[in-house]
């Protein structure tokens, strides 16, 4: 991480819980209090601060819950760089040159995670344009229930016939 970390870039790590990895995060905080945030407490208003502000969201955990991070960075323009598990499948949209809203993180050591986090972070230094329509591409997509909603609507009235 601090080959990261000398880039031109900061970070934000918004990890609940207690955790192992928790006073390495605190460490890099003090090695970098200008680069480097770690966040281990709840904060509503916080949280969507930081969507809103943020270019790339980086979700490599696989728990449900980063689903509703997915969701939330795309449709604040953030894009998320995510590893690919049976849920976050149902609502992940790969970029694919033209269409899609989120990048993938290829494998599953820390090294691919690494070389992702790389790949994304050329694609916003060397292609604004690709990066902008990507985060476009996210703040277009409906995440809301109003479609599914009507898809359920349709079936029951199908049903009831």
């Amino acid at each position: 991480i601090d080959k990261l970390l000398d880039k031109n870039l900061q970070f934000i790590v918004y990890a609940l819980g207690k955790s192992e990895i928790n006073p390495k995060l605190e460490q890099l905080q003090a090695k970098y209090p200008e680069k480097f945030k770690f966040v281990n407490t709840h904060d509503e208003y916080f949280y969507h601060k930081m969507m809103a502000g943020a270019d790339l969201l980086i979700s490599s955990s696989q728990q449900k819950v980063d689903c509703l991070n997915i969701m939330y960075a795309a449709t604040y323009g953030t894009v998320p760089l995510v590893r690919v598990t049976d849920t976050v499948d149902e609502i992940f949209e790969e970029w694919d040159g033209e269409d899609g809203f989120a990048l993938k993180i290829e494998g599953d050591t820390d090294k691919d995670l690494f070389s992702s986090i790389e790949d994304a972070l050329k694609l916003f230094d060397e292609n604004k344009e690709d990066f902008e329509l990507i985060q476009k591409n996210g703040t277009y997509e409906e995440f809301g229930w109003a479609e599914n909603a009507q898809k359920y609507e349709d079936i029951y009235k199908k049903l009831l016939k």
